[in-house]
């Protein structure tokens, strides 16, 4: 969706692209997260690729997204409270 080189990868551009047009999708909705500004921008990007880019080639693959995804799902379920 965002892959605008078509190289099968993001890239920091492409990732900037893609946080920007989810938060401009989304800016409507009562709690809709803020708008991050160029430095927030900068931050987000260097610590996705820093945690996601598995193979430090500096892309995000759909392997590596895939993979993060599921890292993240196991933290949110070992960080959430028990259901009873």
């Amino acid at each position: 969706m965002h892959d605008l080189d078509k190289n099968g990868k993001l890239d920091g551009i492409e990732l900037i692209k893609a946080i920007s047009h989810y938060h401009e999708e989304n800016s409507a909705q009562q709690n809709a997260p803020p708008i991050p500004d160029e430095s927030q921008l900068e931050t987000m990007i260097d610590t996705i690729i820093k945690d996601d880019d598995f193979d430090g080639d500096g892309y995000i693959d759909y392997g590596e997204f895939l993979r993060a995804q599921k890292v993240r799902e196991e933290q949110a379920r070992a960080n959430s409270p028990p259901q009873q």
